[in-house]
């Protein structure tokens, strides 16, 4: 199992990623089952010591012995459980991957970038080995759809006194978005070779994002192009000054 974020090798029972910090999504639940497990064991148990002191002969410490490993059993098979969920997900995906890259391809292509972080989610891909070339591009997809999200509350009348209320973090939220679109761009560049064509669909995921923000706070071309030389705090400074509306 593999974090959603940046693709780090998990464990079941870890509650976060070691790698980014991201929460795993089944450490709550495989911790719930397995303390549910533990009290049906203790429960069980129980029961079978207790009548024990009113039975005696070797078959029932046979019986005893059996209870307790079959408990012990499904424990085991449970932790396991999820792990199996991701093999099985993966093998398909290797049994179709000619046509999972066709369709990516196409996606690309399309630079439709919130469809593509979606279509990597709904076949599983971010989590398979045989599409690791293609993490940076999910990743940096999906923060596009942050920032668009962001910027679609701060514009929509509906979500408008939320976003006034906490404009401060708004700005930091979109700028944190943007900054990790570019680590992600970075580390692409260092693995990238000119045989395929990920940094350049990365790169005009970027400069759509940049658009959507200039569009959205209406900033200058002049501002627009020291945006990225720039520290972080003058650049939510320059968000929170170009707000686009009146309090």
């Amino acid at each position: 199992m593999k974090c959603k974020n940046c693709g780090y090798l998990l464990q079941i029972d870890y509650k976060v990623c070691p790698s980014c910090g991201t929460p795993n999504p089944f450490y709550k639940e495989h911790r719930e089952e397995m303390e549910r497990y533990s009290k049906e064991f203790s429960e069980t148990q129980k029961e079978v010591l207790e009548s024990t002191r009113k039975t005696t002969g070797a078959w029932v410490k046979f019986a005893i012995s059996m209870v307790l490993g079959a408990a012990a059993i499904i424990a085991f098979l449970f932790s396991k459980k999820y792990d199996l969920g991701e093999s099985i997900k993966e093998a398909k995906v290797k049994a179709d991957v000619e046509q999972y890259r066709a369709e990516y391809a196409e996606l690309e292509e399309s630079r439709d970038y919130i469809l593509l972080k979606h279509w990597f989610e709904n076949n599983h891909l971010n989590n398979v080995s045989d599409f690791g070339d293609c993490l940076n591009v999910y990743n940096v997809c999906m923060f596009y759809e942050y920032v668009d999200s962001y910027l679609m509350e701060i514009t929509y009348p509906e979500y408008m006194e939320n976003a006034v209320r906490d404009k401060e973090n708004y700005c930091e939220s979109i700028i944190e978005s943007y900054d990790c679109m570019q680590n992600y761009a970075e580390s692409q560049r260092q693995i990238d070779d000119s045989d395929n064509g990920h940094m350049e669909c990365i790169d005009s995921c970027i400069e759509q994002t940049k658009v959507l923000i200039m569009a959205t706070f209406k900033l200058t071309k002049e501002q627009m192009e020291s945006f990225d030389s720039i520290t972080k705090n003058d650049r939510i400074g320059m968000l929170m000054e170009n707000w686009p509306y009146d309090e």
